[in-house]
């Protein structure tokens, strides 16, 4: 399973510093939110809201891995099933502005974190919760009223990539049901080829 526990929290802070860190008059950290949690109101002192939200996890083409692992434990040995696989996320990255300077408008921040996430440090970031970086897709513009005031608003899709491990204990296995082998030997050059043998599974 993805951890998320453990990756939420760092996707908050990592963009919470592509989108402000280094912008001039900043006293106080600044904090990106989670779409789908309770939020605090905006930002006083840039007058934004940055949100994320995760809107599609999708497997890649093919299935998972599954291998069987010996573990060993104060009762003796046994087998493990163990799951591993990538995930593709796709997280929105949402900004919305009540400060239309040149530093603070919603798109110069947008543009911020995309240039940003190509970081050396930023990649280094992610390996750290086994995430990587697919690619940035376009930004959107959806300008709206609030509160009877004009507000810039810029949204975007970052995909990202993550490896799973899923270890089962629970039904760890005492003896194995069937094994299958398969392979091609060479006879040599100007041999004919052997063809591929199988094992045939125990009965």
């Amino acid at each position: 399973m993805l951890p998320w526990s453990s990756i939420a929290p760092e996707l908050k802070s990592l963009f919470s510093d592509l989108a402000f860190s280094g912008v001039p008059g900043l006293r106080h950290p600044f904090s990106a939110q989670w779409h789908d949690e309770q939020r605090s109101f905006t930002n006083v002192q840039v007058k934004t809201d940055l949100l994320l939200r995760v809107t599609s996890v999708r497997q890649p083409a093919g299935e998972d891995s599954r291998t069987f692992e010996m573990d060993t434990t104060p009762s003796g040995e046994r087998l493990i099933e163990v799951l591993q696989g990538d995930r593709y996320i796709t997280l929105n990255v949402h900004v919305e502005s009540l400060d239309h300077s040149p530093e603070l408008w919603a798109w110069m921040t947008i543009e911020r974190i995309r240039t940003r996430l190509d970081r050396t440090t930023t990649h280094q970031r992610l390996r750290a919760i086994n995430l990587g970086l697919v690619r940035v897709l376009t930004a959107t513009a959806l300008p709206k009223p609030r509160d009877g005031r004009a507000v810039s608003l810029a949204t975007m899709d970052v995909l990202l990539v993550a490896g799973f491990r899923d270890v089962d204990t629970t039904g760890a296995l005492s003896w194995i049901e069937r094994i299958e082998v398969s392979g091609v030997a060479n006879a040599g050059a100007g041999s004919a080829q052997v063809p591929p043998f199988t094992v045939a599974p125990f009965e």
